[in-house]
């Protein structure tokens, strides 16, 4: 019996995220909603709003300090968003 080299093991892990607690908004149309941002990776962000109600699966967010960033909903509760940015930026 062989043992297994761990060393061949297509191991995929998620990026790393950074634990934040940045200020943020969600745009929707004229009215930005406030969120904080609580995670943040090179491919999405945990972010947290009053409620999630009403946001729509896509949507751009301003995380501070950046430009707007297209973004897809990946989870949802009634306080928080996992999202997913979008490939093209």
């Amino acid at each position: 019996m062989r043992k297994r080299d761990n060393l061949s093991l297509d191991r995929r892990q998620p990026p790393a995220r950074r634990r934040l607690l940045k200020s943020g908004k969600v745009l929707l149309g004229k009215h930005p909603v406030p969120c904080t941002i609580r995670n943040l990776s090179g491919t999405g962000a945990c972010l947290e709003v009053q409620t999630t109600a009403g946001i729509p699966s896509k949507f751009e967010v301003v995380l501070e300090n950046q430009p707007a960033r297209s973004c897809e909903i990946i989870w949802l509760d009634e306080t928080k968003l996992g999202v997913k940015f979008s490939q093209q930026e």
